[in-house]
């Protein structure tokens, strides 16, 4: 028999089959390995591959039972391949940048774009990391195709569909326009303020990475600080995802528990804010 110390803390795990409507907290850190292969597979593959019957959790920071449901239901409303949660709006926007961008690329970006996002332009990528950052209007259609045949080395695309806090709007056709004529670029714009109720940027568009500050409509309570990245491609949400993991900017799944709860009322409330 197990001693009295260990009985304490050893806990029984459910049996059965639990059909709960409301997915669960796991508040765990850390998550019960069957074996060193087991954990190895784990730290080699993010639990894609393990075998059938073992779990695919090993800590919090790669990945979280609450965390992921709610990364899938987003990835249902916004269509695309996967979604990646964040622990903040800001944290899923340099996350982003960050996966996608190194010295010498070039990112063309509105003038006029959250505070935030414009802080990390400049003072993270511009002045530290050496990336080259051309600022247009959004409000005109043709500036990023301008822009993109002005300078070499065009990587990433970015824009706001309704801008914070000026509410431009973006001309998503000039933008994928403007994109077509690249090669190997990345389209990504922040959709916090349409969402994807208005307009499901990655179906209708095929824009490569759409983000959204959770913590605004999605959450829809005041009650949170989340972000989401949902990419159109495996590589794009992998590249996000190791981001992710390297900086440690994952949401915890307290939020993530109260985001789901936020997504259940999302068309209520956009068609009342709509109105």
């Amino acid at each position: 028999m197990d001693s009295f110390e260990t009985r304490c803390v050893k806990h029984k795990e459910v049996e059965g089959r639990v059909t709960s409507l409301s997915t669960p907290i796991f508040a765990s850190s850390t998550f019960q390995l069957d074996s060193i292969e087991h954990g190895d597979l784990l730290c080699n593959t993010g639990g894609d591959f393990v075998s059938a019957g073992s779990s695919n959790y090993l800590y919090s920071r790669l990945r979280n039972p609450t965390v992921d449901v709610a990364e899938n239901s987003i990835t249902q409303i916004e269509g695309g391949h996967g979604t990646v949660l964040f622990g903040s709006g800001m944290a899923a926007i340099s996350s982003t940048l960050l996966a996608f961008l190194k010295a010498g690329d070039t990112i063309i970006m509105p003038y006029c774009s959250y505070g935030g996002t414009n802080e990390v332009s400049t003072y993270l990528l511009e002045k530290r990391l050496g990336v080259n950052v051309v600022r247009v209007d959004a409000r005109t259609p043709t500036s990023y195709i301008e822009a993109a045949k002005s300078h070499p080395g065009v990587r990433v695309l970015y824009g706001e569909l309704i801008s914070n806090p000026r509410a431009d709007l973006l001309d998503m056709e000039a933008f994928v326009l403007a994109a077509s004529t690249l090669k190997d670029v990345v389209t990504i714009v922040d959709n916090t303020f349409a969402t994807a109720y208005n307009k499901a940027l990655i179906p209708e568009y095929g824009v490569d990475v759409v983000i959204n500050s959770c913590t605004k409509y999605y959450g829809g309570h005041s009650d949170i600080l989340a972000g989401s990245v949902t990419c159109k491609k495996e590589e794009h949400t992998t590249a996000v995802r190791e981001c992710r993991t390297i900086t440690g900017s994952c949401a915890s799944p307290f939020d993530a528990f109260l985001l789901l709860r936020g997504l259940k009322t999302l068309h209520l409330r956009m068609q009342r804010h709509n109105e």
